[in-house]
């Protein structure tokens, strides 16, 4: 006879939060193929990882950067391996833990870009950046990043400090930065309106520190590249922001002129 319960709920009543954990962070640098990332266990098991495309053996003043994540990087390897860009770049570090999700690696890969972007040492190839959600712990997941960054070294460069970087004016105006949800929207609807509307003037009114230079700025950069790669280079996963840049590329027949009118000489210096 059946007990009358076939099924047991257990709930972990005892999961410790991230940071009691011991953060496993692993920064491992491969030659830069199909094959040798496989080396990597996280990889192969297709866990979420980021991974950093660059060239130790480049002797230029600006490093040449790319910053992605996956859960299928194999995959997404072979698809870099044919742009004509980022296939130039000779080396790869892959950054896993067992304590990664898609959430997690989002937004490590936002942080990298806004940091990397803001050290005049180096180059991103990636278009605008920004994970915008939360998720859970999000805020314990920092510590993962600043271990990251601790170990990362191009071609023997030793990483900045995260906080001088935090406080420079390229930092705070990067295009790179996520956007708050309001300012997400404020690009979606100003775009909207340029590529579906008879519209050639908008006014976005806001108080002092509301972000609107920031808007500014990510708009521009976005123009640019959509101006000048196809859709399926924008690193962009908003399908409705993607058919307003359609919309643009064939209304403009890929070539806008832009211009940013900056009346603050400072500020137009750090542009």
């Amino acid at each position: 006879m059946q007990n009358s319960c076939d099924y047991q709920l257990v709930l972990e009543t005892d999961v410790k939060p991230i940071n009691t954990l011991q953060s496993i962070i692993n920064v491992n640098s491969f030659i830069f193929n199909k094959e040798d990332i496989k080396n990597d266990n996280y990889v192969k098991k297709n866990y979420p990882i980021v991974y950093i495309l660059y060239d130790s053996q480049n002797s230029e003043s600006k490093k040449t950067l790319y910053v992605g994540e996956s859960s299928n990087a194999i995959k997404r390897i072979e698809n870099h391996l044919s742009h004509p860009e980022k296939k130039k770049l000779k080396n790869i570090y892959i950054i896993s833990s067992p304590y990664f999700n898609k959430s997690c690696t989002l937004d490590i890969e936002s942080k990298l870009i806004e940091y990397l972007s803001a050290d005049s040492r180096f180059k991103l190839l990636n278009g605008n950046g920004g994970s915008r959600h939360n998720y859970y712990q999000k805020e314990n997941y920092y510590e993962f990043f600043e271990k990251i960054w601790k170990k990362l070294s191009f071609g023997g460069q030793t990483m900045e400090n995260l906080s001088k970087l935090y406080n420079t004016d390229i930092f705070k105006y990067s295009p790179y930065k996520s956007l708050s949800q309001d300012q997400y929207e404020s690009v979606n609807e100003i775009l909207k309106s340029f590529s579906k509307e008879n519209i050639s003037t908008i006014f976005v009114n806001g108080s002092a520190g509301t972000g609107k230079t920031i808007l500014a700025i990510y708009i521009v950069k976005l123009l640019q590249n959509s101006m000048k790669k196809d859709l399926g280079n924008l690193d962009i996963d908003d399908e409705e922001l993607l058919s307003y840049i359609k919309d643009l590329k064939i209304k403009f027949k890929n070539d806008m002129n832009i211009g940013l009118v900056v009346p603050m000489t400072s500020l137009r210096e750090t542009l």
